[in-house]
């Protein structure tokens, strides 16, 4: 039997988990995320329904849709924040799991505040 065959026949999964980690650590990369919201997350497709709460997302064969809520510390620019989060999501997406990363929605859903000495105020 063939090399080129055998791959080709071969089925790799990556659980839904992996991905759903792999959104909510590019997520909390960016510069001025505070958090990821608590939300649960709901998957639907041919991925495991194990979750990481704060971000969800659609998936079939070929590509995932992310959707994740943030919070963005105060003086911040919320919509570059959340532009460089559906970069970087979608950047680790890809180049992690070999899949297409459509739309990446983006919900900034808190402002948190820092007093003088640094600590979050909310």
């Amino acid at each position: 039997m063939n090399k080129e065959n055998d791959i080709n026949e071969s089925n790799v999964v990556i659980s839904s988990e992996v991905v759903s980690k792999i959104i909510k650590t590019a997520a909390l990369e960016a510069d001025g995320v505070a958090y990821i919201s608590g939300v649960t997350s709901a998957i639907k497709g041919v991925l495991s329904k194990k979750t990481v709460k704060g971000v969800s997302f659609k998936a079939d064969d070929e590509s995932i849709k992310p959707h994740v809520g943030i919070a963005v510390y105060s003086g911040c620019n919320a919509i570059d924040i959340a532009q460089k989060v559906q970069s970087r999501i979608k950047d680790n997406i890809e180049s992690m799991t070999g899949y297409e990363c459509s739309n990446v929605d983006v919900d900034v859903i808190d402002i948190v505040v820092k007093e003088n000495n640094d600590t979050e105020v909310e």
